[in-house]
């Protein structure tokens, strides 16, 4: 039931663990959660510097710690309606796995907790049509909440590639 997760040694946890922990944060009423072990850091949204003709969801550039790292609003990505910076705002700061490793920030209207989530309950996202469900590794109840759980290298290859920008 979890292939889905591609648990691999090289995310940090065993192969056939059952419990993982997740980042939940917040964009609109919806919930997401990625792998903490992903997680670099996570800071108050200072403004990027933008870069020139890159698509409106790559806010631009910050630099962390001598490193030059993209930063990316997910709000506009997902196509959700763009809201006023907060008090709770926050670039979360995340590390992908594959072909090249990237450092990358994800605007967030706030982070809820972190959580422990059986993998076992993680389940497929539906096929509903025209939805694109690419950058889902599925969904899981947590409490009285629904946690979309984000396939986060395939989301960043995407963005920074620009595979699918119009």
């Amino acid at each position: 039931m979890s292939q889905n997760l591609d648990v691999k040694k090289s995310d940090g946890v065993e192969a056939g663990s059952a419990i993982r922990q997740f980042l939940i944060f917040q964009l609109a009423n919806e919930y997401y959660g990625i792998d903490i072990l992903r997680v670099n850091t996570i800071q108050c949204l200072d403004r990027p510097t933008p870069l020139p003709d890159t698509p409106s969801y790559l806010l631009g550039v910050v630099n962390l710690r001598g490193e030059i790292v993209p930063v990316i609003d997910l709000r506009r990505r997902f196509g959700l309606e763009s809201v006023a910076e907060n008090g709770n705002t926050v670039v979360v700061i995340v590390r992908t796995e594959g072909e090249q490793e990237r450092t990358v920030g994800m605007v967030a209207d706030a982070v809820c907790d972190v959580s422990d989530m059986n993998v076992a309950d993680i389940r497929p996202a539906p096929d509903v049509g025209d939805v694109d469900s690419v950058y889902l590794k599925g969904l899981v109840n947590n409490g009285e909440r629904m946690v979309v759980i984000l396939d986060l290298d395939r989301l960043v290859a995407d963005v920074i590639l620009d595979r699918t920008a119009a």
